[in-house]
């Protein structure tokens, strides 16, 4: 994904999460992705509050206190938290625990 990133926007992850995600959420001094230019699965590393703030962007369809436009469209979000494993040719089989690029609750019914 990061390489996709690049090859649309001419820009690195890393440049991009810095300017609209770290600095619109006050992101502690000690938030790190290391490793966003090569990988997004793992790698990230800050306080409970900066996980917190980035779960309340969530929670907020997409939109920040004091910025004017959604950081992450809320149609996005949508996607996210529905299940995105239903694809041909896999049309019988569908894991309802895991959204676009995120896992869910294991109970599809909360």
């Amino acid at each position: 994904m990061p390489r996709v990133v690049r090859a649309a926007t001419g820009r690195n992850s890393t440049e991009i999460w810095r300017e609209k995600f770290e600095k619109p959420l006050g992101l502690s001094s000690v938030f790190a992705w290391a490793n966003a230019d090569s990988a997004w699965a793992f790698g990230s590393s800050g306080t409970c509050r900066d996980y917190a703030r980035i779960m309340q962007l969530m929670l907020n369809n997409g939109r920040w206190p004091g910025v004017e436009h959604p950081i992450v469209s809320a149609d996005y979000l949508r996607q996210i938290v529905t299940p995105q494993t239903k694809y041909a040719p896999y049309v019988n089989y569908s894991n309802n625990c895991y959204g676009l690029l995120t896992w869910l609750h294991a109970d599809a019914t909360r």
